[in-house]
């Protein structure tokens, strides 16, 4: 729950916004993109979440492969690195360190099937409104 109010600040300390073409999301992650890593991460447990979502929805249907992986360690690698190297305000990078650690914590509760898909909306859709903010 605590990160949950450290996300509700973080929406209020940063700003802008504007999108970023979709291709080279992960090449800009690996070079350092705080942003770019963010939205990696967004966009695994987006596609893991809803594919989860058809899953449940279709009894018999084979279990989704991303469940055993939800946000693959590279990508959550990036993101950690990003936020590590940002440099000045480490109040900024606290923030980050919890968004990174509500990721983890969604990955992990999506890996174990814990919890109702409306759960995982909730928590997925934090962390895209925080990602929102770091994009410039």
């Amino acid at each position: 729950m605590c990160w949950f109010r450290a996300l509700a600040i973080l929406l209020v300390l940063c700003g802008c916004e504007s999108s970023r073409p979709e291709d080279d999301l992960e090449a800009r992650a690996r070079a350092g993109g705080l942003s770019a890593a963010c939205d990696l991460v967004l966009h695994d447990l987006q596609q893991c979440a809803a594919a989860r979502k058809d899953w449940i929805a279709r009894p018999g249907s084979p279990r989704p492969a991303c469940l055993n992986d939800p946000v693959p360690a590279d990508h959550q690698r990036y993101f950690s690195q990003s936020i590590e190297s940002l440099a000045g305000q480490p109040e900024r990078r606290e923030l980050l360190k919890i968004i990174s650690d509500g990721a983890a914590n969604t990955a992990a509760s999506l890996k174990l099937g814990v919890g109702a898909p409306e759960r995982f909306d909730s928590a997925i859709d934090l962390i895209a409104q925080s990602c929102a903010t770091l994009r410039n």
